[in-house]
């Protein structure tokens, strides 16, 4: 007998948590089904015979439509099932087996308070380029201060240039203004060539020689010039320390790469249920990847908490359709090669599966690109789905620590801590170096608080200074407005 779950009672189709040869009998203990062909893990069985026509319904909704008759036991996938029309009803149940974890102990972590009452996870000093000309200059400070003082807590990192256009655009003066300003920003060092690189950034910053710009041009000694200002700036990141801060000071990024047919049912109802925990606490959880979310929009306005925010919300999902209409694309339909080979059919079982990830919190709050978070509940950014856009979109609106599930892996990281959970210990054990924590016991019903809690202690434990695996494989990317999933 080979374990499969079905995530609804309405569902028609179940997942394989084992791979099943023809005459295997799939079963959770609810049903049983015969596979009358191979059904590896993570992709979907027929319980039922299903019709040419009809919906294939997972998480209670219909995720697809049958191309052909299926039998009863067969697999399904995109040989014989395609996108539907349908879009995924506010109403989204992502399992039959929900839970809600509580806890009686303090839930705290050691952090940097900044004088806007923001927190910090990192104290670094960010070297932010303008142009690319100035990088290698910006490396070699950052290492040879990195090699003096040996300090994780207050590292010296290097912000690439991120726009190389002539045209200016107004999303990436808010976005890097946002960026100087983020809470693990102890201090930040701009460096361009021309003054007048930096007539347009206006960042909140406000502490006393935390933010200084310099243009090399105007310098005799650009290295020792940006050398000497980085050591004084440096100088006043390491009197900082850390101190007890609630979890509520937590602005956890949410985001999902290389997703699987099982990462609906172990690593994003796992985040999600962190999430759910953090925005109780008066934190704050940000979602992105405008592809998914006009696939779920329905749930999410349902989960709107004003008219107001289901508008501003619909504003930038026909925003984001628009910019392909202009460019004469076509937003896909379908989840990329990838998700495809993980089990995933269509671009709206990738959805349902990925809105898990931000629990089941009101929606309070849509932000543009390069918008800042308000300080508590659920909010989505607007950003396009690539991990390294998104990621970075999540850090500008102030991430301070991203959750990032995952079916495949990625080495990526960011400027803000990024944690990596697979969706089954099978990737956990081949990407040591790249995974922090299994996802699969969140399959279990018994397993399932005990696992929610050690993410929980690890979120923390990062929070306060331990190094995910993602460290030092820092990435940043900035979208000027484009077609772009």
């Amino acid at each position: 007998m080979a374990r499969a779950v079905r995530t609804h009672a309405d569902d028609n189709v179940a997942v394989a948590l084992e791979a099943a040869k023809p005459g295997d009998v799939l079963s959770d203990g609810t049903f049983n089904v015969v596979a009358i062909e191979r059904v590896p893990s993570g992709y979907k069985v027929a319980l039922q015979d299903i019709e040419r026509a009809a919906s294939i319904r997972r998480y209670g909704h219909t995720i697809a439509v049958a191309t052909r008759t299926i039998p009863s036991g067969a697999l399904v996938h995109t040989h014989n099932a395609s996108g539907s029309r349908e879009r995924p009803g506010p109403e989204v149940r992502p399992t039959d087996r929900e839970f809600r974890p509580t806890s009686t102990r303090r839930l705290e972590f050691f952090g940097f308070r900044r004088a806007d009452g923001r927190v910090g996870t990192r104290n670094e000093l960010w070297l932010v380029c303008l142009v690319g000309s100035v990088e290698e200059l910006a490396r070699r400070v950052a290492a040879e201060l990195n090699e003096r003082e040996n300090g994780e807590d207050h590292g010296v990192w290097v912000v690439p240039a991120l726009d190389s256009s002539p045209r200016p655009d107004p999303s990436f003066d808010a976005f890097l203004g946002a960026l100087v300003s983020h809470p693990n920003c102890g201090a930040a060092l701009l460096i361009g060539l021309r003054s007048a690189d930096f007539s347009r950034l206006s960042p909140s910053r406000t502490e006393n020689g935390r933010l200084r710009q310099i243009g090399l041009q105007d310098e005799p000694d650009d290295y020792h010039t940006v050398l000497g200002a980085a050591q004084e700036m440096h100088s006043l990141i390491v009197r900082d320390n850390r101190s007890r801060q609630e979890i509520g000071k937590l602005i956890v990024g949410l985001k999902c790469g290389a997703t699987d047919g099982l990462s609906g049912l172990t690593a994003n109802p796992l985040l999600g249920h962190i999430a759910d925990i953090v925005v109780a606490s008066h934190g704050a959880t940000l979602l992105t990847e405008l592809p998914e979310l006009m696939e779920a929009a329905d749930h999410f306005r349902a989960r709107a908490s004003t008219v107001a925010t289901s508008t501003r919300l619909d504003l930038i999902l026909e925003d984001y359709r628009k910019q392909f209409a202009y460019e004469g694309a076509v937003v896909p339909g379908e989840p990329n090669p990838g998700n495809i080979e993980g089990g995933l059919t269509t671009l709206a079982e990738k959805a349902l599966g990925a809105a898990q990830k931000s629990g089941s919190s009101p929606l309070v709050g849509v932000l543009r690109y390069g918008e800042p978070a308000v300080s508590s509940g659920f909010q989505i950014v607007e950003a396009p789905g690539t991990d390294e856009l998104s990621t970075s979109a999540l850090v500008a609106a102030g991430a301070n620590i991203v959750l990032f599930s995952t079916g495949k892996g990625t080495p990526m990281g960011s400027f803000a801590p990024v944690v990596k959970i697979s969706s089954t210990q099978r990737l956990a054990s081949e990407k040591p170096d790249w995974i922090d924590f299994d996802g699969e016991p969140m399959i279990e019903t018994a397993q399932q608080l005990s696992c929610v809690n050690a993410l929980l202690d690890l979120v923390l434990d990062v929070a306060s200074g331990r190094q995910p695996k993602s460290h030092s494989n820092r990435q940043m990317a900035f979208w000027r407005r484009s077609a772009v999933l």
